[in-house]
């Protein structure tokens, strides 16, 4: 351009207009009631939409979602259908609990059910951008976007018809907006807490917000339950942590296990039950029978946190037939360490053998990861 052309040319200026000033996390539709102690709270929302952020954050405020609900914050006593069954379970929770909740996107058939079986039905409903529940469910290849889509708007229609009959409690909670900032992230703890009219200490909102990680960052375990196994390409000399196998007669005398059912698994445990240690080494020889697909059926590695093994507290790290190395992580706070496969019946031979880490470990580990791109079969939930 010219330098008399260039005087001329003034830069473009805009401004915007009619801005509203205060971005809300959260809106309430219908109000709490303070003369109600006894809440039941229903998390709505679709499948990665955002509803294991929401119920995270209220497990973390002290309200029971349930004794299994691990990862997802879901609880598998409610992933069913069978009314009759439902409304045992929901009696069998009234009995131990004033305040109790779950989260189970699917149960947006159940809602007139759920209105008239739900002691003092409170509803958290998470809305989330729907390009970013089709991506989510797209890198874990579930459904295409079109399909994945047309899901959210039929759950998204279905709860909408709910808030038009309904006069209980509604809150209603924007993914982005939770999740988005730090301000965000308290703002949404707050409110939670204050629609469900829970105590809110210091210490509480903090365990609260940590819930949050931002936007499609990933699931967060509560800190007492934290576990991670970590797929190395290799491991330092270390010293070995004794481990005693609880469960030594599933072994055949040629090594080999057959898990013929889900219940079946290799369990250890520390000498005199002690915990496990917040972070060690696992050297696993792995063998499987013909027809077992680690790809399909990998192993599990469960944690005991509370007495109990189930799906919701296990990894599924990425292994192979042979010697693997694994970099594992725990709250401190695990009683048991346990083995088996995704899927029944299999044959597997596992011999692993524990050893201490040391603090510099995790730098070693971050270099010698080995990345995990499997397709896992569970990717719609």
């Amino acid at each position: 351009m010219n330098s008399s052309l260039e005087s001329v040319v003034q830069p473009l200026r805009n401004k915007p207009l009619l801005a509203t000033q205060e971005k809300r996390c959260c809106l309430v539709l219908n109000p709490p009631r303070k003369s109600e102690n006894q809440k039941t709270v229903m998390v709505l929302g679709v499948e990665r939409g955002g509803t294991s952020m929401a119920a995270g954050v209220l497990r973390a405020l002290g309200v029971n979602m349930g004794d299994r609900a691990g990862l997802n914050h879901e609880d598998p006593q409610f992933l069913i259908d069978d009314v009759e069954k439902l409304s045992n379970r929901i009696a069998a929770r009234n009995k131990r609990s004033d305040v109790w909740g779950f989260k189970v996107p699917k149960l947006v058939h159940r809602l007139t059910f759920f209105e008239k079986n739900l002691r003092n039905p409170y509803y958290i409903i998470v809305f989330r951008n729907l390009l970013a529940i089709a991506d989510s469910w797209q890198q874990r290849g579930a459904g295409n976007s079109i399909d994945v889509m047309d899901r959210a708007f039929e759950y998204y229609n279905l709860i909408m018809a709910h808030c038009r009959q309904t006069n209980r409690p509604v809150l209603m909670l924007n993914y982005e907006r939770a999740v988005g900032s730090d301000a965000g992230k308290e703002e949404t703890a707050r409110a939670l807490a204050a629609f469900l009219g829970l105590d809110l200490s210091d210490q509480s909102l903090a365990r609260a917000v940590g819930m949050i990680t931002g936007d499609g960052k990933g699931y967060l375990n509560l800190p007492e339950h934290f576990f991670a196994v970590t797929a190395t390409r290799e491991m330092p000399e270390r010293r070995p942590l004794e481990l005693s196998l609880r469960t030594p007669e599933l072994v055949g005398r040629d090594g080999w296990i057959d898990f013929d059912t889900l219940q079946k698994k290799l369990i250890f445990t520390r000498p005199g039950n002690e915990k496990l240690p917040p972070a060690f080494w696992l050297r696993v020889e792995l063998d499987v029978s013909r027809g077992v697909d680690l790809t399909s059926c990998p192993l599990r590695i469960y944690f005991d946190f509370i007495g109990a093994l189930f799906p919701a507290h296990c990894a599924r790290p990425t292994v192979q037939r042979g010697l693997n190395y694994l970099y594992v992580e725990t709250s401190g706070m695990a009683t048991a360490l346990a083995f088996g496969p995704l899927q029944v019946p299999a044959q597997l031979r596992i011999e692993p053998v524990a050893y201490q880490a040391m603090p510099d470990d995790a730098e070693l580990v971050s270099k010698a990861a080995i990345a995990d791109n499997l397709r896992r079969p569970d990717a719609r939930r």
